[in-house]
């Protein structure tokens, strides 16, 4: 795991390698004033370069929102379907719904699969570079060598960066605080980097108050999208819902007490502060462009209104189911005559209960054959055009070689050149 995470440095530091050349050798910057710049500009950068993915998110969330009544009348429409043809019919009616708003179900899995290794690499750069009690990934370099009587680790080689740019990196300061310390620091790391914990903790407390504000800002931010994007009737999109409610509140706590608990270097708070910045700037644009070119409509919202009236309706049937029971239960057990009632009466319902699941398996199970029927009609479809235009291309080769042949004979004709 460590190797593959490893991976993910190697182009995020080439970034940040870049830029540091840049702002070094084209704008003049110091070499510790150039380290510092390039984290802002590496986190737009890789945040740019991604953009349109994220993009493509926020559009795939809201337009799967405005087919969601279109897409649930159909499938009730063809809910008890199980013939071939008819769920052939039923599948082009979705997929003409899903080209009507250019959308693919596949597509919306990628952004997040790519997404994450870029923060992941981001992250664990800054991580490794401005901590001080780690090295690197390669070969302790001459530069940092003479932090290992300090407490500091030797600086090493970090993806495409080598150890002295590490020391440098390592050097820099911002705040008068430099980029490696932490609040959590022990004496000796304070007397290495002539800095006490207090002056880092005041230092740094504004931009990670902040840090925190943007995160939950943007956790807010997203709880509130998925209110009016759950679909009430999905228990997977329900427990999302409440998952997204309770990192709401957990996120910045943690966050909080990781940053005086934990070794989080000053780099990493700097990047929290810039990165959450970022989110909530990128989330606050995407609300408006989503607003304005996927506008939800009235039946949306109704469907949303009777989706989460639907569901609060059930929650209050089953407390009530639950109540009944335990008055039922307590009633048996003073009654004999009742209690024989209800067993029966139970009995029976249970029975009616498992011969509706029963029907719905056996629904299920003749859907999925034919599903799997027009799985293999497709596939014989394919080889059958695959086979015609092999055919037709055997067909034509022969004609073009006799053609070349013919032509090719008569050009080599013994003395025809030599008759003209």
């Amino acid at each position: 795991m460590e190797a593959l995470y490893d991976l993910f440095m190697y182009p995020v530091s080439a970034v940040m390698k870049l830029w540091h050349l840049i702002l070094q050798n084209i704008f003049g910057l110091e070499d510790s004033v150039s380290w510092l710049v390039s984290i802002p500009f590496l986190i737009v950068t890789v945040r740019g370069l991604i953009a349109p993915l994220t993009w493509y998110s926020a559009r795939s969330g809201r337009v799967i929102a405005l087919l969601r009544p279109r897409l649930n009348a159909l499938e009730e429409q063809y809910a008890e379907v199980t013939s071939t043809d008819e769920i052939r019919e039923y599948q082009k009616k979705k997929q003409a719904l899903y080209d009507e708003y250019r959308y693919s179900p596949a597509m919306g899995c990628i952004p997040p699969l790519i997404m994450i290794p870029v923060f992941i690499g981001l992250y664990r750069l800054l991580l490794l570079m401005a901590n001080p009690l780690e090295g690197g990934s390669g070969q302790a370099g001459a530069a940092g060598s003479a932090g290992a009587e300090t407490g500091i680790a030797p600086a090493e080689s970090i993806g495409l960066l080598t150890a002295a740019e590490v020391s440098d990196f390592r050097h820099t300061e911002f705040l008068g605080i430099p980029l490696p310390a932490f609040a959590s620091m022990g004496p000796d790391l304070e007397q290495a980097f002539g800095i006490s914990t207090a002056e880092v903790v005041s230092g740094m407390m504004p931009a990670l108050l902040l840090a925190i504000a943007f995160t939950t800002i943007n956790l807010v931010i997203s709880t509130f999208r998925a209110f009016y994007t759950t679909e009430w009737s999905n228990a997977i999109a329900r427990r999302l819902f409440k998952f997204l409610i309770v990192m709401s509140v957990f996120v910045p706590i943690m966050l909080f007490f990781v940053a005086f608990n934990v070794p989080i270097p000053w780099a990493i708070i700097i990047y929290w502060f810039i990165n959450n910045l970022w989110t909530l700037v990128q989330s606050l644009l995407f609300i408006v462009l989503v607003r304005v070119r996927y506008p939800l409509r009235e039946e949306h919202h109704e469907a949303r209104r009777k989706s989460h009236q639907l569901f609060r309706q059930r929650k209050k049937d089953r407390k009530q189911s639950k109540r009944e029971r335990k008055q039922e239960n307590k009633r048996a057990r003073k009654d004999p005559e009742y209690a024989k009632e209800l067993a029966a009466t139970r009995a029976e319902k249970q029975r009616a209960a498992e011969q509706e699941r029963a029907e719905k398996k056996e629904l299920r199970k003749k859907q999925q054959q034919a599903r799997l029927e027009i799985s293999r009609q497709r596939r014989a479809e394919k080889a059958e055009k695959k086979a015609a235009q092999a055919k037709s291309t055997n067909a034509d080769a022969p004609q073009d070689t006799t053609t070349e042949n013919t032509s090719s004979d008569a050009s080599d004709t013994p003395g025809e050149g030599r008759r003209d």
